[in-house]
């Protein structure tokens, strides 16, 4: 009996079914015929062109150990999709199999088409059905969609499609050497990225901060270990020059932070005047994380950075914290080794006491807290390594998840999750390293954002030269890739662990010795999915020779961007009641920046107090210095002449310095507001199109030389009249004594606007001796005349504006920001929704494939991210349509759209100006929330 449990042992556990079966094999009920055809709705990420399909075919039934729904052969018509292509794809069925199939409808409303398979009433299968390499082969291609979506939890998506790939090399060795079911792949054409989101990115600074960190850009590095023979001490990194800061700074004095001195010269530190302070700043990023904001991140999920480091470090923030920090703690500052607080990074907080001793046993209760939560944790004590005088205490769990070394130096008490970084502030104590205190670079940004008690300060962050030059450097770019790499290879080996498939110990030998804490893969190089090693945990001393190409390649392409010198990047945050200000500083910019354009625009130029026509009555105002010896408007002046030779040689050589855009206050905007609401995106914008003539826009240009406009104006009247004869009909009027002029179209071009059902529409222009005033409505000129009187009694209008001394600025206030809500509200929405419903997918797999009653709790205790609605929204179990859904934007068969995205935020007014000054960026920016209804 044992011979023969051993003979057919194999054959047992090689007895699975595999169906793959087409719409003609199932039973539908009647009155629901399955249709012949249906379209896929797609669209396309924003970085990498991949498409995405917001809905997806897919089926629902319980009567198989897995089942999915595979498409092939694709008909050559776009989009469309032939019924006949979908694969009912069982493993290990019932005899019986029960369940629907969710497909849209000629309308794409999404409909349930129940069905049953009978494998004993059917028809025989042909062997193409019944095959495992024709399951194997729609798996391969189903999972590879996937992937191709970018989706959260791709690294269990890769496992299926390896796993897929692996078993048809087994079944098809010499057929199939690499297996790829080309078939259903789709070329797809990459968008190009919203002009919303970059132009907001230019003036928030950010683009800036990204092109000049380059955070983004891995190497792409061999993981050879034994080929490991290169000291990395022998390659040189970053050799601009540094900006010679004692030209730069004045001879003030200024107040500087107390935890300078404690910090080191090369890490990017945040410094708070008080723990209220820092407590205002947390809340202030947790309530403002706007849909503008959610749309510039390519994933709809969190790290929980706050949660997991404030667990880590065993320093909650809670009431008693709250409560109790403010007496105990005059500053606080926060810095670390490297910015990647979403994946794991050196972090340390320092305290100034006041209460020094009460801080440590408070400190000291938070511990004894975390321990009783975590059990593994050990506590411990001992001295730094190289300073016999100064100890710390220590908890530490095996899975990182508690980290936490608390050490003092003077009234300074220090709270870090590295025993790197109190080596570090050791030698900086002891001077043996530099602090950021000593810093010419940092006294002259503290110059520049002055600490003292009539300015108010939340927050100021200093990322030195020093600390970018280390970013760099090859050590740090080198242990990054290596990081990027390994945690990869470790959400591989989780995804193998999840699916039940074996892991080999000696298959990635770069992690080291891997094992599995309550259920995560860790490894004792690199740490683990939640909590990677620091760049500085590493030690990397040697490295391949295909690192050492990859970092130089690297380097010298980076450093080509650098003309003159390296940067520093420094800012200050003020939030004060229900207004939030900040200054950013970017000096220099990086070469080739996307400023480019604006800086050829500007020159040198600044703006003056009056420029512009400042006014309160204004409710977007834009205004951009312009420097007229730029190649770039000499170049068009020179080009309006041949052009118009009317116009004369220069033709622009009376514009001034600046030109502006505002729209002033009118009723108009609530029926444009109304009309956006209730129409639509598209309904909004058809109203403002046939309805631009009641627009209440003006345009200024600054005059240098009253002579040389009256010869441009003459001629440019000459050029049109001789061009387009009968088109325009100028006439002269009179305000106040001023008089202006009207350009209105030709009787029969009016008309015909009219017919259209457009306003009547016109071009009114007045000149004086310091500016030109172009509207499309006669109150705006008749206003521009009335406050240039005013002007010449010299009666102030309205406060100082807050782009004096910038390049360019904008200013937002009243009904605009409800009106950019109201008008990119729908488009903004689509994309948000799209994020959203990218998380529905792993969801489901979730549930359905490893029946887990809890996905998302899953995902995060799993894959140690968090799956957030960018709605902010939560995500459910449709039961209907037997998908996860969100509760703001429903799912795709069932879609959903919120009234109001409030993609600004909720703001009264905003003000931002940029200032280009020593080939940098200087950013300023203030906005006022509204008040509470």
């Amino acid at each position: 009996m044992c011979i023969f449990i051993l003979i057919l042992h194999p054959l047992i556990l090689h007895s699975e079914i595999f169906l793959s079966l087409h719409v003609e094999d199932l039973v539908f009920k009647k009155g629901k015929p399955l249709p012949r055809s249906f379209r896929e709705d797609i669209h396309f990420t924003e970085r990498s062109g991949k498409s995405t399909t917001p809905f997806t075919p897919y089926l629902r039934t319980s009567d198989a150990q897995s089942s999915f729904l595979a498409l092939v052969d694709y008909t050559n018509r776009p989009r469309e999709i032939l019924s006949s292509s979908l694969r009912i794809c069982l493993r290990n069925p019932e005899a019986l199999v029960s369940g629907s199939l969710f497909i849209p409808d000629g309308s794409q409303i999404v409909q349930e088409y129940p069905f049953t398979y009978n494998s004993n009433k059917s028809k025989k299968l042909a062997a193409e059905r019944k095959s495992e390499v024709s399951f194997q082969t729609n798996k391969l291609a189903y999972y590879q969609a996937f992937q191709a979506l970018e989706l959260p939890g791709a690294a269990w998506f890769r496992n299926q499609v390896r796993q897929a790939s692996k078993r048809l090399n087994h079944l098809q060795p010499k057929d199939n050497p690499e297996p790829f079911n080309s078939r259903n792949t789709r070329f797809i054409r990459p968008s190009q990225e919203a002009g919303l989101e970059n132009s907001m990115d230019l003036f928030s600074g950010g683009r800036a901060i990204s092109e000049n960190l380059q955070l983004d850009r891995e190497l792409r590095l061999s993981s050879d270990e034994q080929n490991r023979t290169i000291p990395i001490s022998s390659i040189s990194g970053i050799t601009i020059s540094e900006i010679p800061w004692e030209k730069w700074i004045k001879d003030k004095k200024p107040k500087l932070d107390p935890l300078a001195s404690i910090l080191p010269h090369d890490q990017h530190a945040v410094i708070f005047p008080s723990y209220s302070s820092m407590l205002d700043v947390m809340n202030e990023l947790n309530k403002q994380g706007t849909p503008l904001l959610r749309l510039s991140e390519n994933r709809a999920e969190s790290a929980r950075s706050r949660e997991k480091y404030s667990q880590q470090l065993c320093l909650p923030v809670d009431r008693l914290s709250e409560i109790i920090g403010p007496k105990l703690i005059a500053s606080v500052a926060i810095t670390g080794s490297d910015p990647f607080l979403r994946t794991g990074t050196s972090l340390t907080i320092i305290f100034q006491a006041k209460q020094k001793q009460t801080l440590l046993a408070a400190l000291s209760l938070y511990r004894v807290e975390a321990q009783k939560k975590s059990p593994s944790a050990k506590l411990f004590q001992g001295k730094i390594p190289g300073f016999e005088n100064s100890s710390f205490i220590g908890l530490s769990s095996p899975d990182r998840s508690i980290r936490s070394y608390v050490s003092s130096f003077g009234n300074f008490v220090v709270v870090t999750n590295s025993i790197e970084q109190l080596i570090r502030i050791a030698k900086v104590v002891g001077e043996k390293e530099t602090s950021l205190v000593s810093l010419l670079e940092y006294q002259f940004f503290r110059q520049r954002y002055p600490l003292t008690k009539k300015s108010k300060e939340d927050a100021f962050l200093m990322i030195t030269d020093a600390t970018i030059r280390r970013w760099c450097g090859p050590e740090w770019r080198i242990a990054a890739s290596r990081r990027t790499r390994a945690a990869s290879v470790m959400a591989e080996l989780q995804a193998r662990h999840e699916n039940g498939s074996p892991i080999k110990p000696t298959e990635y030998q770069e992690l080291g010795e891997v094992t599995f804490i309550n259920g995560s893969v860790q490894s004792s190089q690199f740490g683990n999915l939640e909590f990677l090693k620091s760049v500085e945990e590493l030690k990397i001393k040697m490295i391949t020779p295909a690192e050492k190409m990859a970092y130089a390649f690297f380097r010298d392409r980076y450093q080509s961007h650098w003309s003159k010198y390296f940067d520093p990047i420094a800012g200050q945050l003020i939030i004060d009641d229900n207004e939030i200000s900040g200054d950013l500083s970017v000096l220099p910019l990086i070469g080739g920046t996307d400023y480019q354009q604006m800086i050829e625009t500007v020159g040198q130029v600044k703006l003056k107090p009056q420029s512009g026509d400042p006014h309160p009555e204004a409710v977007l105002h834009w205004i951009s210095a312009i420097d007229m010896d730029s190649p770039r408007f000499k170049q068009a002046s020179n080009f309006g002449s041949i052009m118009a030779p009317s116009l004369g040689v220069g033709a622009f050589s009376w514009v001034g310095k600046f030109f502006s855009f505002y729209l002033d206050e009118s009723s108009f905007f609530n029926e444009v507001q109304n009309m956006y609401q209730k129409e639509g995106f598209q309904g909004g914008n058809n109203f403002v199109q046939k309805q631009i003539g009641r627009l209440p826009l003006g345009f200024n240009i600054e005059i240098q030389n009253p002579f040389k406009l009256t010869a441009f104006l003459a001629g440019l009247r000459a050029w049109l009249q001789q061009t387009a004869p009968g088109m325009t009909i100028w006439t002269t009027h009179s305000h106040k004594g001023q008089g202006f002029v009207k350009v209105s179209l030709g009787k029969g071009l009016e008309e015909s606007l009219m017919k259209e059902g457009s306003v009547p529409l016109a071009l009114y222009y007045v000149p004086s001796a310091k500016m030109l005033t172009l509207s499309l409505r006669e109150e705006i000129i008749k206003r521009a005349i009335n406050r240039n009187l005013l002007r010449r009694e010299q009666v102030s209008l309205s406060k100082k504006p807050e782009w004096d001394e910038m390049s360019t600025a904008i200013h937002l206030s009243g009904p605009m920001p409800s009106i950019i809500d109201s008008s990119m509200g729908l488009e903004a929405g689509k994309e948000l929704q799209k994020k959203s419903w990218k998380n529905l997918f792993v969801l489901n797999e979730w549930k359905i494939k490893l029946h887990q009653d809890d996905p998302i709790d899953y995902h995060r205790k799993v894959w140690k991210t968090e799956l957030i609605c960018p709605g902010r929204g939560d995500y459910v179990w449709n039961q209907n349509y037997q998908t996860f859904e969100s509760t703001v934007f429903g799912h795709p068969g069932n879609p959903k759209m919120p009234e109001n995205l409030n993609i600004l935020g909720k703001w009264k007014t905003i003000d931002l100006g940029i200032n280009f000054e020593n080939d940098g960026l200087r950013i300023e920016a203030s906005v006022t929330r509204k008040e509470e209804e």
